[in-house]
């Protein structure tokens, strides 16, 4: 285990893995930056008060890795700008994180 493919049967430790969807994101958030005049919003529902902004896979990582398509996991094209909670709800996850304890 640790060890993932891509659609040509190249192999990816995840530390290979980790490293490329690191830049991928930084790639994805200059792109959006220089194109919406580096003004943060969701795009998912396209509000700018749903904040903070996370860099969200369309298709998520896990779902790359368990189709051999771990490529996808680092293309540009599959991250987008969320705002946590459309993040959230789009990967059906209920996190708590510490400043929102309530």
């Amino acid at each position: 285990m640790g060890v993932y493919f891509d659609t040509d049967g190249n192999a990816y430790t995840q530390s290979q893995v980790d490293a490329r969807i690191r830049k991928a994101k930084e790639q994805a958030i200059e792109i959006f930056w220089d194109q919406h005049d580096r003004a943060p919003f969701c795009q998912e529902c396209f509000r700018n008060d749903c904040i903070p902004v996370d860099m969200s896979h369309n298709v998520s990582v896990q779902e790359c890795k368990n189709t051999r398509r771990v490529e996808l996991a680092w293309d540009v094209k599959n991250i987008v700008p969320r705002g946590r909670k459309c993040h959230q709800k789009k990967d059906g996850l209920n996190l708590i994180f510490s400043g929102n304890k309530d």
